[in-house]
């Protein structure tokens, strides 16, 4: 790992870490916290982290690639110089090995480990984007006229009715990028319901995409929303000079980071284009993806999956059910 030096600060538990911030809550007073829009979605967000870390490990995840590659950010690289054995989807390029993921994940957690040290638990940034994610959410109902019971269920079921739990105190690599690309993508559907500053909304979708690149395919409708297309589509009713205008702007704001990434892409590989999980060593070898990393054959067995595949096993741990008793975290 990049970087010997012991962290600047003593990190707390996870556990301890969640106590703390149910003090702060209740020290202020929930009737004074809930009497503004702001304060009443950190609250949501400061209890879901808090619940999060609860049920999070104290003992910091192995799979901990983003960690590893931020301390390489700072340290000025984009590559690592060791390979543990158990991280087995890093890049031999040159000598040095590279993340093959989009490096927003990592990004996101260079201020802790600038603070903490390359020792900091990536589990913990996981709870703490993915409870910033649902007090997001309950900003976003709150856009709706929706009854008060039924916002608080709607939070509650997206926070912890769905894997978002599991996935956010996991806080492994695949699992860490999820949690980030909430994060982003939710606070870009608040300004598209707004329809404000479609430029930061599209800045925030790319921010996402570089978490999990399939957040990307949902441009069009933060598009559709900023621009007041409703459904079934219709023409809506304003000038069409305003409408390009946002068009643009959102479209400006969303290559930003893409052309960040494809930089990267540059930087590590020579070209844009080569997002590096084909190079991931063995990865095509792998029996389901014996017609490359993408192909549309996979969509049926994707559908049976998701839609069709029977039992469901439960772990020891909160928040977490694996349908069909198999789970691959990474």
């Amino acid at each position: 790992m990049e970087g010997t030096g012991q962290p600047l600060h003593p990190w707390p538990t996870p556990h301890e870490i969640a106590i703390r911030l149910d003090q702060s809550v209740a020290g202020r007073g929930w009737r004074a916290v809930w009497a503004s829009p702001i304060g009443s979605a950190a609250a949501v967000a400061l209890v879901s982290v808090a619940a999060y870390l609860f049920t999070a490990s104290s003992e910091p995840t192995a799979l901990d690639y983003f960690v590893r590659l931020a301390d390489a950010f700072l340290h000025g690289n984009l590559f690592l110089t060791d390979h543990p054995s158990w991280l087995s989807e890093l890049v031999p390029h040159d000598g040095v090995y590279y993340v093959p993921y989009p490096p927003m994940p990592a990004l996101a957690l260079m201020p802790f480990v600038a603070v903490f040290g390359p020792g900091f638990p990536q589990q913990v940034a996981s709870c703490l984007f993915a409870g910033v994610g649902v007090g997001l959410a309950w900003a976003m109902l709150g856009r709706f006229a929706l009854p008060p019971s039924v916002r608080v269920l709607l939070t509650a079921v997206f926070g912890f009715g769905t894997d978002l739990w599991y996935i956010a105190e996991t806080g492994t690599a695949w699992y860490l990028s999820h949690s980030v690309a909430i994060m982003f993508a939710a606070a870009a559907v608040i300004l598209a319901l707004d329809r404000r500053w479609p430029w930061l909304c599209g800045v925030l979708l790319g921010a996402a995409t570089l978490a999990r690149l399939p957040v990307g395919l949902g441009a069009p409708f933060y598009l559709a929303m900023l621009i007041g297309l409703g459904w079934p589509p219709r023409l809506p009713r304003f000038e069409w000079a305003g409408a390009l205008r946002a068009t643009m702007m959102f479209a400006l704001g969303l290559a930003l980071p893409m052309a960040l990434y494809a930089a990267y892409n540059v930087a590590r590989w020579g070209t844009p284009v080569d997002l590096g999980y084909t190079s991931i060593p063995g990865v095509l070898k792998e029996p389901y993806y014996q017609q490359g990393i993408l192909s549309i054959t996979y969509i049926p067995r994707h559908l049976y999956a998701t839609s069709c595949a029977a039992g469901t096993s439960w772990t020891t741990r909160p928040g977490c059910s694996r349908p069909g008793g198999a789970c691959r975290c990474s």
